[in-house]
């Protein structure tokens, strides 16, 4: 009777073991601060000090370097009537300012979405990063135009205007030119 008891008490003790081990992986870049931090623990366990600027040191080569012009992917994390707040890894938030909206922010975006934007301006200082979700969208439609181009797929616009020499043609919101020569196969002369 006694050795039942103990081999219930060894199955549960495994079966606790075995549930603890089906853990997921928490994220590297969480998880290299507090290891870095247990490391230190356990080295300077005995003197009972823990080296934050270590810590701080290593935090701070971990984290990616931005600049102005480069492209970043975020999430937005408020809306305001002067624009939208968006985390994308930076120590703050980036703002891409509500006259990129002109139909008004609302509807457009919301707290939780994903956005692509351009880094306008990025300073060290008080004030916040600028960004701009215009500026990232055209950039997207000019490589899709490039993309098109090197694999000489055709494109297809919306003609806006006509123009002494030909057509001015609305490519995604790229503004392009359509010479006279090149609207059809043979020349057409009242353009």
């Amino acid at each position: 009777m006694a050795t039942e008891a103990n081999n219930q008490t060894e199955e549960t003790k495994t079966g606790e073991s075995s549930a603890a081990e089906v853990t997921e992986k928490p994220d590297a870049a969480i998880t290299a601060p507090i290891q870095a931090a247990e490391e230190a623990s356990d080295e300077q366990q005995n003197a009972g000090e823990i080296d934050f600027g270590a810590i701080l040191e290593q935090f701070e080569q971990e984290q990616t370097v931005y600049h102005a012009g480069e492209m970043v992917e975020g999430k937005v994390v408020g809306v305001s009537d002067r624009g939208v707040l968006v985390d994308f890894g930076y120590k703050s938030e980036g703002i891409i300012p509500a006259e990129e909206f002109p139909g008004g922010v609302e509807g457009v975006v919301s707290v939780g979405d994903n956005i692509e934007a351009i880094i306008k301006s990025i300073h060290s200082g008080d004030a916040p990063p600028i960004l701009s979700r215009s500026d990232a969208v055209s950039r997207k439609i000019w490589n899709d135009i490039e993309e098109a181009f090197n694999n000489e797929a055709t494109v297809t616009g919306r003609i806006i205007d006509k123009t002494k020499g030909g057509l001015r043609v609305d490519l995604n919101g790229i503004e392009a030119f359509l010479p006279g020569s090149q609207i059809d196969s043979r020349p057409i002369r009242s353009l």
